[in-house]
Formats: C-alpha cells, sequence, structure tokens
C-alpha cells in the first residue's frame, strides 16, 4: 500500500488529477491476497468514498491479478453480493473467461476475436488530442442498460492495454450533468422515459435508416425501459440514465 497513508491497516484515497469526481487507490504490494485483504478490511470506507466521489474508483497496482484472476470477483463482491454469471446469461462463448464465469474478456486476440474500435482523434483531426464530444465520439453508453436487471457497479480490469488513440474508456458524471441543467430542462426529462436494446438486434437508428431487418426478438432481448434520470439508491442524487443511439431502440 502506499506509505503515505496515516493509518497502516487503512487504504489511502487520493484525488483525480484534472478531474472533477472519481478517487484514486494505488497499491505497491505485488500479493494480491494482501491486497484483496486490506480492501475487504476497510470494505465500508471503500464504499463510501467510492459512493461519495461520483460512483468511480480508480485502482493502479492491481497487475497481479493476471496471476489469480478470482480476485477480480473477490473485489467485485465488496459491492455487493450478487455478481453476474456469463454462462448464464445467454452471452456468447466467446466472451468466456477460461477459469471464473463472472468474468467476460475482451479482446481482438482469439478466440474472443473482438474488434477494436477505429482510431480517434480530436475535433482538429489531430490524433494527439481526444474529443469527448458527440458526433465525433460515438458509443458512449451505460453498460448493459437493456439487461433485467442492468448491472448496478461495471469492474473494468485493463491488463493488455491499447495504444492511446485507440480503445480509450471515458467516464462521465451523470449526476453533475443533470446538475448542470436549467430547472425547465430538467422539469422536462422527469417523467420521460428511454428505450434500451442491445446494439446488434437491429432497432438503432442507423440500422433503421439504413433498411437493415429487424430480427425476432427473444425473451432476454426485449427492449427495457429506463427513466431518464434516476436517484441513486445511495447517495439520493438525481442522475441521467442515457445512452448513445446504438443501444436505444429506434423501432419502438
Amino acid at each position: 500500500m502506499n506509505n503515505s497513508a496515516s493509518n497502516p491497516g487503512e487504504l489511502d484515497f487520493r484525488e483525480l488529477d484534472g478531474s472533477s469526481f472519481g478517487v484514486l487507490l494505488e497499491f505497491d504490494e505485488a500479493d494480491i491476497e494482501a491486497i484483496v485483504a486490506r480492501c475487504v478490511a476497510d470494505a465500508e470506507r471503500l464504499r463510501s468514498r467510492f459512493h461519495g466521489a461520483g460512483g468511480l474508483l480508480v485502482m493502479r497496482g492491481l497487475q497481479a491479478i493476471r496471476q489469480r484472476p478470482e480476485a477480480l470477483l473477490e473485489l467485485s463482491r465488496l459491492f455487493g453480493p450478487e455478481v453476474e454469471n456469463y454462462r448464464e446469461t445467454l452471452t456468447s462463448p466467446r466472451f468466456f473467461h477460461d477459469s471464473v464465469d463472472e468474468i467476460l474478456v475482451l479482446t481482438n486476440a482469439p478466440p474472443c476475436n473482438h474488434r477494436p474500435p477505429p482510431r480517434m482523434t480530436g475535433d482538429d483531426g489531430n490524433s494527439s488530442t481526444l474529443s469527448v464530444q458527440f458526433p465525433r465520439q460515438v458509443n458512449w453508453h451505460t453498460d448493459q442498460s437493456y439487461r433485467r436487471p442492468p448491472p448496478d457497479i461495471t469492474l473494468l480490469l485493463a491488463l493488455d492495454v491499447p495504444p492511446p488513440d485507440q480503445g480509450r474508456t471515458l467516464y462521465a458524471d451523470c449526476t453533475a450533468a443533470y446538475a448542470a441543467l436549467d430547472a425547465e430542462r430538467q422539469r422536462r426529462l422527469q417523467n420521460l422515459e428511454g428505450i434500451h436494446a442491445p446494439s446488434w438486434i437491429g432497432r438503432s437508428r442507423a440500422a433503421v435508416e439504413n433498411g437493415e431487418s429487424v430480427l425476432e426478438l427473444l425473451p432476454h432481448q426485449q427492449p427495457q425501459r429506463h427513466p431518464l434520470v434516476r436517484r441513486h439508491p445511495v447517495t439520493g442524487k438525481p442522475a441521467l440514465y442515457i445512452c448513445e443511439e446504438k443501444q436505444m431502440d429506434y423501432v419502438d
């Protein structure tokens, strides 16, 4: 653990540089057992700081999970006892982890062969800068909002990181986004719902406009309705719950 912690038994939280939300944890130990044990011992404060920071926690120094992937599951259970088993959710087998059923693998290596996103450029067309604005930055979403129920928390472990201009992961503070709206816009959103659907079933706006056939949906693929404004069950704060059109149902 970082040696600057005031109490060696406590986790040492820091603010994220250059960010208006989120909190940082950095680990020095190579022993993943010791890291998990420290998180378990300080779990209540871990959850409190996570929610207080707007639901974003960055943990650095977890490379040892590569040797013991079960540790990711143990960390996940600090936020809730129910962790999804992907072998029970009609997920394609190419995404399965070799030994941990609750881990979903996203890689461009076999057998997953998940296509990497296109290389990104900034608004000036320069690949050294990154735009966060639509339409240049697309496919922003809330993870699996079409599920029943959708996940409360997502854990992402980066093992082999892509080049800086490809595959970056960005996070947005949807609580702050809602708070920044004027009172009239907030009022108009209160009673509206979004219709969420998997991106691969041909119901996005682009798919419809391109004349793609609408698939006959299986029960687990039926569109899922959510309020555009949801109140967080822990903090009580209202937040936008929205996705880019690929994960919204343009047919309905």
